[in-house]
């Protein structure tokens, strides 16, 4: 049912005057008329009693009234309350992050947007890394802090706040913990304590040892690196982790080398192409 033929409708009873309607809704009596007639062939009823001097409702009319008059206000409090979602809306954004965000940059860019725009509900969620092209929380108010090896493809627009490598973790009374760089197959017969695959750092490791020559047998498979860097001060094995997630919290007992080869990886702000909410193009900006 038109809500556009049913406010006709309320306009024509309140004025009783094709004229007086027409220019009220800011239309021609033509169109007054045209509405009329097809509501009222909808709902098989007449609505008014027509004639040249005057137009009337009919008992119909008089009894549809009240409800015409209720849709109306109902349809307008809907659209009240969706302009109202969607202003909500806009204004909100969900950062998902990955949960060494406090290792970098990220952190500092999204805390200094909270204090510059105060307005903007902002939440933040922890997730794991995962391939882009798996994720399913896209929308046009969510973001992505993610750790990349290699750049997004065309669907996606990213901004880089920093980069990190792999490095080799090692008890400091390891016989390898003096030199000042590492060749990678040096380690091959040692155990390792690696990340879990749901970290996205599991694969590009494995690619390393491949490429230098051995497959690293694991004796890990969680994604806590605190734990990691326990298991290591208590010489259970020895590890391949990233740089600046290891910095604040190595413990005395552990150090850690370069090791060639290593890969780089770039900590990024991500978002899918297309239109975004004012929060999400607030925060892009904000973004230097």
């Amino acid at each position: 049912m038109d809500i556009q033929k049913i406010e006709t409708f309320i306009q024509l009873a309140k004025y009783l005057n094709y004229s007086k309607a027409a220019e009220k809704a800011y239309t021609t009596q033509g169109n007054i008329s045209k509405h009329i007639l097809a509501l009222e062939k909808e709902l098989n009823v007449n609505l008014f009693n027509r004639s040249k001097r005057q137009v009337t409702l009919t008992e119909a009319g008089c009894q549809l009234l009240p409800y015409a008059q209720q849709i109306v206000q109902q349809a307008h409090l809907m659209q009240e309350t969706a302009a109202q979602i969607n202003q909500k809306h806009q204004h909100s954004l969900t950062i998902y992050t990955i949960p060494t965000l406090i290792s970098y940059p990220g952190l500092e860019k999204i805390a200094a947007f909270r204090n510059l725009h105060p307005e903007v509900n902002l939440l933040l969620k922890e997730t794991e890394n995962a391939p882009l092209s798996s994720i399913d929380f896209f929308d046009e108010n969510t973001l992505f802090f993610t750790r990349l090896f290699h750049l997004p493809e065309s669907s996606y627009e990213y901004k880089t706040v920093d980069q990190d490598h792999f490095v080799a973790v090692l008890p400091a009374d390891h016989p390898l913990a003096g030199e000042k760089e590492l060749a990678l197959e040096c380690l091959e017969r040692e155990a390792f304590l690696l990340l879990g695959k749901e970290t996205g750092l599991l694969t590009p490791i494995l690619q390393l040892c491949q490429q230098a020559g051995f497959t690293p047998k694991n004796n890990y498979g969680g994604s806590r690196i605190d734990l990691i860097l326990n298991m290591i001060a208590s010489g259970l094995g020895i590890s391949l982790l990233m740089e600046k997630t290891i910095q604040e919290k190595l413990p005395d007992q552990v150090v850690y080398l370069p090791i060639v080869p290593t890969k780089l990886s770039h900590l990024c702000f991500v978002r899918k192409k297309g239109q975004h909410s004012a929060a999400n193009e607030l925060f892009w900006e904000s973004i230097i």
